[in-house]
């Protein structure tokens, strides 16, 4: 009996896509392609695909990360299994390690979520080779105290995005993703890891079910990081997002809406003192450009105090 379901969110990068194809439809799993490619290339690929157990999806295209959400919350609502993961074209998955993950969900009913190992690999001369680094699942389980769970989740940071869950669980984490309307995409896995956490009866396991492939970091990538350092200072944006996340958190779960501040202020300012050089290289730049910007508007004229007072 198929009992997971695959979501594999696509947006271009069509140049792994066929190799995916290759190594990670299995007849086990059902598979929900959610295409918001800005191109048609992915599309040709699965076109031609006749796989019972896969449905290919084409949505608009992944403009906003508005668009995005919208695109995996629309996903998730078709999943008809019990329990879902996410996957990326650029990865694979280990039929083994999820079979034996599944027998877990057997074996503890209790538990609806589960996360396991995950190995990386790097390509180099167009080969592939195993990086020592490995991603490796939290070692701490449940905890019936949920700030504790928090507390330990920012202090030891490790993504939830590809874990397997009951379905339902992910299904109500991106409604509230999207309510909250933050428009960071490294913000979106926080709260989907956090939120993952409190919504679960989790559980660790020592099986590696997925392997990601680890590209040297992009321009894009770089511009998309300093984009969420700056968000956590200079975005009111990010500011309410998360505080729609802290006061949900706070009337869900009976937590006091001040430690919750306390608890997040410490993990942001954490990740902003692990990158301290680089960060403040970023905000030299970002006050040069805005303050350029600033004074370019005034010599034509044009009074902009909102522009320079947004800046402090």
């Amino acid at each position: 009996m198929q009992n997971l379901t695959i979501v594999l969110s696509l947006k271009d990068k069509s140049e792994y896509t066929l190799a995916w194809i290759k190594n990670n439809i299995f007849s086990e799993f059902k598979y929900i392609v959610a295409d918001g490619s800005l191109n048609n290339e992915n599309q040709k690929y699965f076109r031609n695909i006749n796989c019972s157990n896969l449905t290919y999806i084409r949505y608009e295209p992944d403009l906003t990360i508005k668009h995005y959400l919208k695109k995996l919350k629309n996903a998730y609502e078709r999943v008809e299994t019990k329990y879902v993961m996410a996957c990326d074209n650029d990865d694979y998955i280990f039929k083994k390690g999820l079979l034996n993950i599944l027998n877990e969900f057997n074996k503890n009913p209790e538990i609806n979520l589960i996360q396991g190992n995950i190995g990386l690999v790097k390509k180099i001369l167009n080969k592939y080779k195993k990086i020592n680094k490995v991603y490796i699942s939290n070692k701490f389980q449940n905890d019936k105290n949920k700030i504790s769970t928090l507390r330990k989740s920012t202090l030891n940071y490790n993504p939830l995005w590809y874990c397997v869950s009951e379905t339902k669980i992910q299904r109500d984490i991106f409604d509230l993703i999207l309510d909250s309307g933050t428009d960071n995409i490294y913000v979106v896995e926080e709260f989907q890891t956090f939120l993952s956490l409190l919504f679960s009866e989790f559980k660790f396991v020592d099986y590696y079910y997925y392997c990601r492939l680890v590209d040297q970091k992009s321009s894009s990538h770089s511009e998309l990081f300093n984009k969420y350092q700056l968000d956590c200072v200079f975005n009111d944006k990010f500011n309410k997002s998360i505080q729609t996340f802290i006061s949900f958190i706070s009337l869900k779960f009976k937590i006091n809406q001040s430690d919750l501040f306390d608890l997040f202020r410490s993990y942001y300012l954490s990740k902003l003192e692990k990158n301290n050089l680089r960060f403040k290289m970023i905000i030299n730049q970002y006050i040069k450009f805005k303050l350029g910007n600033f004074f370019v508007l005034l010599n034509k004229g044009i009074k902009n105090e909102k522009y320079l007072s947004n800046l402090f």
